[in-house]
């Protein structure tokens, strides 16, 4: 079983029909039913996410105990339309207008919130435009708030994730070939899983500490 963990619930995947099941601490050890396919699992164990990982050490230097003075609210606003347009120019940005300056969690939150609404605007808009369906701007709500309000993107947790892997990783291959981005591995999370044959239960991990450091 692959698991990982948050402050009070954990994940582990049923042996049987492979479905991740979130999981209460304290039903580690324990026994219960999938609610799938119905079969009898043993929860493992609960470890909680290590603190000596490279994940967490990186992490731990963009995550201040304490606000960045220096970042106004243009700027908070600019690092999250940067985040969430995901490709390794918008990230190159990022990292020069964030300067090596770590950023407490209640900034991270206040910004990957935005980034995140942004981005569920413009997989709203792609989708449309796909269809050729884009719906006329009139008196009722703006096509970017219905994008917003409509559409399932990734989580805050995901767009830092990805962000932090750029850092570590630097540019991909897809933007040499491609340089105006469209085809960057980090516009969304399961590109990047994808791409770079990431496993369900470190993707689980990277969740798991966002949550732990950040509250994402």
């Amino acid at each position: 079983m692959s698991e990982s963990s948050t402050a009070s619930m954990y994940r582990c995947t049923c042996p049987h029909c492979q479905k991740v099941l979130r999981l209460r601490v304290e039903w580690a050890g324990k026994r219960g039913t999938c609610p799938q396919c119905k079969n009898t699992v043993e929860f493992p164990a609960y470890r909680p996410p290590s603190s000596k990982s490279a994940t967490t050490q990186q992490l731990l230097r963009v995550v201040a105990e304490v606000d960045e003075p220096t970042l106004d609210e243009g700027q908070s606003e600019q690092l999250a339309l940067l985040l969430s347009q995901g490709t390794c120019i918008d990230y190159s940005m990022a990292d020069k207008l964030l300067n090596g300056r770590p950023l407490s969690p209640r900034q991270w939150r206040r910004i990957l919130n935005s980034a995140d609404a942004r981005e569920a605007m413009r997989h709203r808009l792609e989708e449309q435009l796909k269809e050729d369906s884009l719906p006329p701007e009139g008196d009722e709500e703006p096509i970017s708030l219905q994008a917003a309000s409509d559409v399932a993107t990734p989580n805050s947790w995901k767009i830092l994730s990805r962000f932090l892997y750029y850092q570590r990783h630097g540019k991909c291959s897809a933007c040499a070939a491609n340089p105006t981005g469209m085809d960057c591995m980090y516009r969304n999370f399961e590109m990047l899983l994808t791409t770079r044959l990431v496993p369900e239960s470190r993707a689980e991990n990277w969740k798991a500490l966002l949550h732990r450091f950040v509250g994402l």
